[in-house]
């Protein structure tokens, strides 16, 4: 049991990594999969899973060295996606929460939680997720019941967009995973399978149930249409804060190797979220995201290598260390 609930961990802390904003909102999937049938949607929640298992195989094989220029190179390039995400992060959940209450102020006050969560040494990254990713796919789900668009498989496969999405979101959860350890054997089968089970399921159901929908926040929008507006809008504020959280829980490790010091890591990250409220959300999608998607291309070819060589040819003597970035 002890192994079974590990394996759900891993997986709930990828999963509620990738499903930030955009995913939750169902931009994403009707930028990327509009023209394409389900199959194709199907077709990227496997292609997720199985870097999902690669990413966290080769976290478990003690591959990658901490020292040389190729590791200080990953750092620098890891946080760099990272603060992207927050930035994004902290203008999604400004605009949304402002939306819900009139209340200006969410978007500092979201990350300063996540923050405080972050210092708990990664045990409230397990728990928020337990709890958030079994909770938005019952939310979505209901929308997708409720709004009964029809099944609609008409389209072409999509190969490229179902490779190409699955890249863009990749980096930051496959951090997030190398942060907390690989896994192996049946514990990695079990947390392959939940994670195509519940991406399956959550890509499926936006897909279906945004059908047809124009304008942005698609979900947000058909939802409304059925009287579950605050379901949507709260599907996705869970999405962007387990997003937060995740990718806060791999930045404050990073700040802080390099700052040495608490106090200087959290106004870092503070300046961080608040200029990605002053340049908001869409900015950052549209400017940021791009980097981000190119990170991952490159980290996934980077885990490929590893995995294929399984040598030190690229690197510098030195300890060897599970985390890919650390």
């Amino acid at each position: 049991m002890k192994d079974f609930l590990l394996s759900l961990k891993q997986a709930f802390i990828f999963v509620g990594t990738v499903i930030g904003a955009g995913f939750a909102t169902g931009e994403e999937i009707k930028v990327y999969f509009a023209s394409c049938n389900l199959f194709t949607v199907v077709f990227s929640a496997l292609i997720f899973s199985l870097l999902f298992v690669l990413i966290s195989y080769v976290s478990s094989l003690n591959l990658v060295k901490n020292k040389g220029r190729l590791s200080i190179v990953s750092r620098y390039a890891t946080l760099s996606a990272l603060l992207i995400s927050i930035m994004a992060m902290s203008g999604a959940s400004e605009g949304l929460l402002y939306s819900m209450t009139g209340i200006k102020g969410g978007g500092i006050a979201t990350f300063v939680v996540c923050y405080a969560c972050t210092l708990k040494d990664g045990k409230w990254l397990g728990i928020v997720n337990y709890i958030a990713v079994p909770l938005i796919v019952v939310l979505v789900v209901a929308i997708f019941v409720k709004v009964d668009t029809g099944i609609d498989n008409s389209g072409n496969f999509g190969f490229i967009s179902g490779i190409g999405y699955a890249c863009m979101n990749i980096f930051c959860a496959g951090v997030n995973i190398s942060k907390q350890g690989g896994a192996s054997g049946k514990k990695l089968v079990v947390s392959g399978v939940f994670t195509f089970v519940v991406l399956t399921v959550l890509m499926v159901a936006i897909k279906v149930s945004i059908n047809g929908a124009v304008g942005s926040l698609p979900l947000v929008g058909v939802a409304s249409g059925v009287g579950l507006k605050k379901i949507a809008e709260l599907v996705v504020y869970l999405a962007i804060f387990t997003t937060m959280l995740g990718n806060l829980s791999a930045s404050v490790y990073e700040v802080k190797s390099i700052v040495k010091s608490r106090v200087y890591t959290f106004t870092f990250l503070s300046f961080v979220a608040l200029v990605g409220i002053f340049i908001g959300f869409t900015n950052i999608v549209t400017f940021g995201y791009p980097v981000i998607s190119f990170w991952g291309v490159i980290y996934v070819i980077y885990t490929l290598i590893l995995l294929v060589f399984r040598r030190k040819f690229l690197f510098n003597k030195g300890d060897y260390s599970v985390h890919t970035t650390g």
